[in-house]
């Protein structure tokens, strides 16, 4: 996925953790936040020290929406996010 277009990005990672409440806790926050405009979900992987927790966002429309949820998520003292085709 790192290969991708930039304009073929229509997702976020906003977090990764070791603990699923702390990923629930920020995906709750980040719902509150952009009012169920776009779909916030928390994802597991499983890793050699265990399973991993990921918050994520969209897919969006656009890769302009992707841009703005990033500004969004800055403003309010969070990472921007990594960027997901």
């Amino acid at each position: 996925w790192r290969g991708a277009e930039a304009s073929n990005y229509r997702q976020l990672q906003v977090g990764a953790y070791q603990l699923r409440s702390s990923a629930e806790e920020v995906a709750a926050n980040i719902r509150t936040m952009l009012g169920g405009t776009v779909d916030v979900h928390v994802s597991t992987v499983q890793h050699e020290t265990g399973t991993i927790f990921r918050v994520r966002l969209g897919p969006v429309d656009s890769s302009e929406k992707l841009s703005e949820l990033q500004e969004l998520l800055v403003k309010n003292g969070l990472s921007k996010g990594q960027p997901l085709p």
